[in-house]
């Protein structure tokens, strides 16, 4: 893997939003509440969040680009994606709905390895010239 995808993952991981800024624990009585395992630890859930979410308030951080809940929710980049056992493939944890008995898996060497694949596909289409880009 190259230095420079190297240096965006962990870019990305510390742009997660701090912990401290996050409403941890708060369920409204009527969510309905779900058992997942996230990396072989078990969680309860309401049941509307999406596996990003869930990840985030159990304090576990999963890279990013693309989402920004309430404004951009596509999905599109799949820097996020993670292993559900028992599904085909690497689903996008930010549009993907939590469901019981759920066992995630964001740590492995299959996701790392497909992270830094599409990290480096978007890399290699985009232009590096940030000093006069219109996103900033």
């Amino acid at each position: 893997m190259s230095a420079f995808v190297a240096v965006l993952v962990r870019k990305l991981a510390q742009s997660v939003p701090s912990r401290q800024n996050l409403k941890i624990g708060v369920v409204k009585s009527v969510d309905k509440l779900v058992n997942i395992t996230i990396n072989g630890k078990p969680y309860e859930v309401p049941a509307t969040d999406t596996i990003l979410k869930a990840a985030e308030n159990a304090g576990i951080d999963i890279p990013r680009l693309c989402f920004l809940e309430g404004i951009h929710e596509e999905g599109n980049c799949r820097v996020c994606v993670v292993k559900v056992e028992g599904q085909k493939g690497l689903k996008p944890s930010c549009r993907t709905k939590v469901a019981e008995g759920m066992k995630i898996v964001s740590d492995s060497k299959e996701v790392y390895d497909a992270i830094s694949s599409n990290l480096e596909l978007l890399a290699a289409n985009h232009k590096f010239e940030c000093w006069k880009c219109s996103r900033e």
